[in-house]
């Protein structure tokens, strides 16, 4: 195999090695988010409503009030 073969096959096994790592860690992340949230008593279906009201109580970055 030519040099230029060679490293393009190993960019290419990076790759697919970089996405199988990352779906991985989704995956384990996802498991114990579903963990804590069964903990907490907290139901799937809630979630978006939860969020949405985190969002709305978090402060704006962009307000410079006392800067």
């Amino acid at each position: 195999m030519s040099p230029h073969r060679h490293e393009k096959a190993l960019r290419t096994t990076y790759r697919v090695m970089k996405s199988i790592t990352l779906a991985e860690q989704l995956r384990d992340l996802q498991a114990y988010g579903r963990q804590r949230t069964a903990e907490l008593g907290i139901e799937p279906a809630d979630m978006p409503d939860r969020i949405r009201e985190l969002i709305e109580r978090r402060p704006d970055p962009d307000d410079r009030q006392g800067f």
